[in-house]
């Protein structure tokens, strides 16, 4: 048994070597066609550099073939870690037939959590009840009376 498994940790380690490759060679593949594109249109006047798009995925395939520079050097990005998916019925779910102001709905969905989340979380939470909030209403699931804060939302 244990012979299995050392042999199949061992092809997983070659399989993840041939794909640490393939990363590098197309990375270097990408940014010589990048220099070359930028080359050709620094003489015909617009210019590739600011690309933001293959920016980004340099800076992906970098990390995926040094993956020890997003533990140390960068941040991951998420600065919401902790908070559960809000998408699908989340929110829908805390709207009743009553009118109620963004602020409780936005309460009830901290109780719904089930922890206390931090300034930084609440902060993400109510960005996600706009959002939301916004998609309901242009879908016509939720209506909305009052204007700018005096706004109270509620269920048809």
């Amino acid at each position: 048994m244990s012979q299995n498994l050392e042999s199949a940790r061992l092809a997983i380690e070659a399989e993840l070597f041939l794909c640490k490759q393939n990363v590098v060679r197309y990375l270097s593949r990408f940014d010589a066609l990048t220099k070359s594109l930028a080359h050709l249109s620094g003489k015909h006047g617009s210019a590739v550099n600011g690309n933001s798009k293959s920016r980004r995925m340099v800076n992906l395939a970098e990390n995926i073939v040094n993956p020890e520079l997003t533990a140390k050097g960068k941040k991951s990005g998420k600065k919401n870690k902790g908070l559960p998916f809000t998408g699908g019925c989340y929110f829908p779910d805390l709207i009743t037939t009553v009118p109620q102001f963004r602020a409780e709905i936005l309460h009830a969905a901290i109780n719904n959590l089930g922890f206390a989340p931090t300034d930084e979380q609440i902060k993400v939470l109510g960005q996600r009840l706009a959002m939301s909030l916004h998609s309901l209403l242009k879908k016509g699931e939720i209506k909305q009376v009052g204007k700018v804060r005096a706004r109270r939302y509620f269920k048809k």
